[in-house]
C-alpha cells in the first residue's frame, strides 16, 4: 500500500492509476485513448476494475454471513433432531404402546417437515 493521498473521481480512488499524473495544470489522465480530464472518463478500465473489486469484496462478505447463518441453522436442526431421537428412545423404553404411538406420530411428523 502506498502513502499516496486518495484522489476520488467518479466514486473511485484513482491515486494508484498508472495514467493519473500530476502536471502544471493539476492532475491529468495520460491514457492516449482517453480524455486528459479524468472525470470525463467515468468508465475507464481502472475505474471499472476498482468498482468490480469493491463489488466482489461486498459479495464475499455477504457469502461469509450467509455461511454463518446456514451453519447456525444446521446446528439448530441437528439439536432438534437429537432431541426427537432422545424422546423417541425414552418413549420406547418408558411408555406403554398406546402413548408411544401418539408420540411416535408427532416425532415422525416433525422429522418429515425437517426433511
Amino acid at each position: 500500500m502506498t502513502d499516496k493521498e486518495q484522489i476520488i473521481i467518479d466514486g473511485v480512488d484513482v491515486s494508484n492509476c498508472e495514467y493519473y499524473k500530476q502536471a502544471f495544470t493539476g492532475f491529468i489522465c495520460t491514457n492516449p485513448n482517453k480524455s486528459n480530464d479524468c472525470s470525463k472518463n467515468p468508465d475507464c478500465n481502472f475505474k471499472q476494475l476498482a468498482r468490480k473489486t469493491k463489488e466482489c469484496e461486498e459479495l464475499k462478505n455477504k457469502i461469509k454471513k450467509l455461511r454463518k447463518n446456514i451453519a447456525l441453522e444446521i446446528g439448530t436442526s441437528d439439536r432438534y433432531r437429537n432431541a426427537l431421537e432422545e424422546i423417541e428412545e425414552y418413549a420406547n423404553t418408558y411408555f406403554d404402546k398406546g402413548v408411544s404411538k401418539e408420540i411416535f406420530d408427532i416425532i415422525n411428523k416433525a422429522k418429515e417437515k425437517e426433511g
